[in-house]
């Protein structure tokens, strides 16, 4: 992961890698994902860090487990979260990095 801020803006800046299909390489799919913000010039100028949790089966005790921990540390009701690669991701509300 990157260790700074500036590390993390050059990463999400980077082109992916991608296969002859147009698919993202997995192993290029970052580890720390982010909302980023963009600059007229289209690069990244801040991003919002995301904390994820998955589970191995989808399963409604594991659900509600996940909702429950989830719930203790970030607003599980935003719209910002989704799905990437099998991970369960949701916009950690309390930091956000500015270049």
């Amino acid at each position: 992961l990157p260790s700074t801020d500036e590390q993390l803006i050059q990463e999400l800046n980077a082109p992916t890698r991608v296969d002859r299909w147009g698919r993202p390489l997995r192993d290029e799919v970052p580890l720390l994902l982010a909302k980023a913000h963009h600059d007229a010039e289209g690069r990244v100028d801040s991003a919002a860090a995301y904390h994820f949790i998955f589970g191995t089966k989808p399963t409604d005790e594991g659900t509600s487990w996940e909702g429950n921990l989830v719930s203790r540390f970030i607003d599980v009701n935003t719209e910002e979260w989704g799905e990437s690669e099998g991970f369960r991701v949701y916009v950690r509300t309390e930091h956000s990095i500015d270049t």
